[in-house]
């Protein structure tokens, strides 16, 4: 029998020695190579999506405010008489502010003052002034929402006066920026810029 392997004797036995086949692996510097390729696709990408995350926020509170406009411009054609959405802290009372960020409410303005009393909002009249339609929430992260006092559609589905919000997120040193415009006609539109100086 003979081995083309080398031997070593250790007495009467003969002790043969393989070739040791290569272990397929990952040395020490390709795996650091690796991850030094995905620390910088991490570092540039992270910025990136926290920016498309504060897009995606500040669209969806315009799409909100938007939605809430429309809502009040149907109830007033639909009720035909004014209804009107001012800022509220606290869901039940217009706060008389031109700060909408912590919410704001959607009520039957029969009287036209935009004032929302809720001391006889308790009856279930659909014509009651003063009926709280609609309530929502403040809004979420560092977005503020400023402008008009109020909005007053009247039932042609008209404003009483045109109003301009400006919704504003700050993410990252920059501000992102809406405007929800609503013209005399009660026409809302959204921009995405700054509104116009009054």
């Amino acid at each position: 029998m003979s081995h083309s392997s080398p031997a070593l004797y250790c007495g009467n036995y003969r002790i043969y020695f393989t070739e040791m086949k290569r272990v397929m692996g990952f040395t020490l510097v390709e795996l650091m190579i690796v991850l030094l390729v995905a620390a910088v696709a991490l570092g540039l990408g992270v910025p990136s999506f926290n920016r498309l995350i504060q897009n995606n926020r500040i669209t969806t509170h315009a799409n909100e405010l938007v939605g809430t406009l429309h809502f009040a411009r149907s109830e007033a054609n639909k009720r035909g008489i004014p209804v009107s959405l001012c800022g509220s802290d606290d869901g039940a009372s217009c706060n008389g502010t031109s700060q909408w960020k912590d919410g704001w409410v959607v009520f039957v303005d029969a009287d036209g003052d935009g004032a929302l009393d809720t001391s006889d909002a308790d009856t279930d009249d659909e014509e009651q002034d003063n009926k709280v339609l609609r309530v929502v929430g403040a809004l979420k992260g560092n977005a503020s929402l400023t402008g008009e006092t109020r909005v007053t559609y009247v039932a042609t589905g008209q404003v009483v006066a045109a109003a301009n919000l400006e919704l504003t997120i700050s993410a990252s040193g920059t501000n992102l920026v809406r405007c929800i415009s609503v013209s005399l006609v009660g026409r809302v539109s959204s921009t995405a810029e700054a509104c116009p100086a009054p």
